[in-house]
């Protein structure tokens, strides 16, 4: 039960890792908001994977090809690098910055899926909030987050997780 959740909260976290794309849609991610390299550090590593992997840094890369890799690294300096497919679509609101969005992964291996929201914010930096969960295989009791329940709406029964699985990023 441990292991799976462990794997499940990598899993979320490379979120941005490895997403597959709808064939309902044709569109290209190439405008999307989340291409390009984020780095996750220090306080900014959410606290529920500070706490199963003592994750310290994370390194997402989300390609405008709708391919990522996400590089986790633990407090013994080991870095575990996962890939995948993303597809992202808006979350209800008309402009992709400082809206909701949702992300669905697709990672290659472990073969998981992981859905979820993501905020991208301009400035300097510009910064990411993200959270998302394993969607496939399903981890009993837990429920991803969506936009309408807004950051912190991932569900374990029905208790939100609040902050624990929030991920921040700064864009490099």
């Amino acid at each position: 039960m441990a292991r799976s959740f462990v794997v499940m909260c990598i899993a979320a976290i490379v979120m941005t890792v490895g997403c597959k794309k709808d064939s309902s849609t044709t569109s290209t991610v190439s405008s999307d908001v989340i291409v390009g390299t984020w780095v996750s550090e220090g306080t900014d590593v959410s606290p529920l994977l500070v706490s199963l992997n003592k994750t310290v840094k994370i390194v997402a890369t989300f390609n405008d090809n709708a391919t990522y890799a996400i590089m986790l690294v633990d407090s013994s300096n080991l870095a575990t690098t996962v890939t995948g497919t993303y597809v992202t679509a808006a979350g209800g609101a008309a402009s992709p910055h400082d809206a909701i969005r949702t992300i669905v992964c697709t990672q290659t291996i472990p073969a998981v899926t992981v859905s979820g929201i993501y905020q991208v914010t301009p400035g300097v930096p510009t910064t990411m909030a993200y959270e998302t969960y394993q969607t496939d295989p399903l981890v009993s009791g837990y429920t991803a987050p969506t936009p309408s329940g807004g950051f912190g709406s991932t569900l374990h029964g029905t208790t939100a997780m609040g902050s624990d699985n929030i991920q921040h990023f700064k864009k490099q």
